[in-house]
C-alpha cells in the first residue's frame, strides 16, 4: 500500500532525524580507528524523549518548521546536504544540493515533511469515510484488506488544480490515474476493465509522463528544486485550509490512527 508506506516514511524519517539534534556520543580520542556511536542509557532516554516531544508538537502545529529551529542542531542544513538525494519528495542531485543555500535546504526539508504529514490526513479522511459508509450498511465486521484509493478521490480539488498548472506533474497525475486504475483492474481479475479500450490522446500521455519524471525528479537544477519547493508550500498552504475545514470527527490523531 503505497500510501500507507508513505506515512510510515513520515515517522521513521522524523524519529531519525529528531536524532540530529543531540550532540554525538562522546567517543575515545586516543585512538585512531573510528568507533561505533554507543548510547547510554540517558542519552538513550533523552533521545526518546525528545522524539516524543517532535511527534506530539507536530501534531499540535501540523507544522515542522520551528521544531527545525528550536530541537534540531545549528548546522543541520549543512548535515543535510549529504542526504537531499533521500529527502521525499523534494529530492536532489548531490550536484544541485552542492548549489543550494542553507535557506534552499531548510525550506526543501520543511516542505517535504510538512507535505507528507498533511498528506496523511487526507488518507485518514478517506479511511474515516470508509469505516461511517460500512457502518450505516451493517459491514462492520469486515476486516478485508483494502486497496489505496484513488488519487482524485483522496486530493481536494484546489491542490488537484495546482497540480495540473505544472505541466510536468500534470502528466504525474495522469500516470498515476493510469497505475491505480490498472493495479485495481488486476486485483479484482476484470477482464472487460483490463481489455477497454483508451483514446489515443491519453495513450500518447502516459510514456510523456514516465520520461518527464526521470528528467527532473530527482531534481537536477536549482531552478527545478526552487520552482517545486514553492509549489510545494503553495499545495501544504492549500492542505491546510482544507484540513481545517473538516470535521473534528474525520481527523482524529494520525498517532492514534497508526
Amino acid at each position: 500500500m503505497f500510501i500507507r508506506q508513505l506515512i510510515s516514511y513520515l515517522f521513521i524519517a522524523s524519529l531519525t532525524l529528531t536524532t540530529m539534534a543531540r550532540p554525538p556520543a562522546r567517543q575515545d580520542d586516543t585512538s585512531n580507528q573510528p568507533k561505533q556511536e554507543v548510547l547510554t542509557p540517558e542519552e538513550e532516554q533523552e533521545a526518546r524523549a525528545l522524539a516524543e516531544e517532535f511527534i506530539t508538537r507536530l501534531e499540535q502545529s501540523r507544522d515542522v518548521t520551528p521544531l527545525v529551529t528550536e530541537l534540531y542542531v545549528s548546522d543541520f542544513a549543512e548535515r543535510l546536504r549529504y542526504g537531499m538525494v533521500d529527502l521525499f519528495p523534494l529530492t536532489a542531485t548531490p550536484e544541485v544540493a552542492a548549489q543550494m543555500s542553507s535557506d534552499d535546504i531548510l525550506r526543501a526539508y520543511t516542505a517535504s515533511i510538512n507535505c507528507v504529514y498533511l498528506w496523511s490526513y487526507l488518507y485518514i479522511e478517506f479511511a474515516k469515510k470508509k469505516e461511517q459508509e460500512k457502518v450505516q450498511c451493517g459491514d462492520i465486521a469486515t476486516h478485508k484488506e483494502e486497496s489505496d484509493p484513488p488519487f482524485e478521490d483522496l486530493i481536494p480539488p484546489s491542490v488537484v488544480k495546482l497540480i495540473e498548472s505544472d505541466p510536468a506533474l500534470a502528466l504525474w497525475l495522469e500516470q498515476a490515474k493510469r497505475d491505480h486504475h490498472e493495479e485495481r483492474s488486476s486485483s479484482e481479475n476484470y477482464q472487460t476493465m483490463n481489455n477497454a479500450p483508451t483514446s489515443e490522446a491519453y495513450r500518447d500521455t502516459v510514456p510523456q509522463a514516465a520520461d518527464s519524471l526521470e528528467e527532473f525528479w530527482p531534481f537536477k537544477s536549482i531552478e527545478q528544486m526552487r520552482h517545486y519547493t514553492s509549489l510545494t508550500e503553495h499545495a501544504i498552504k492549500l492542505l491546510r485550509e482544507y484540513i481545517d475545514s473538516l470535521p473534528s470527527q474525520m481527523k482524529p490523531s494520525v498517532r492514534e490512527f497508526m
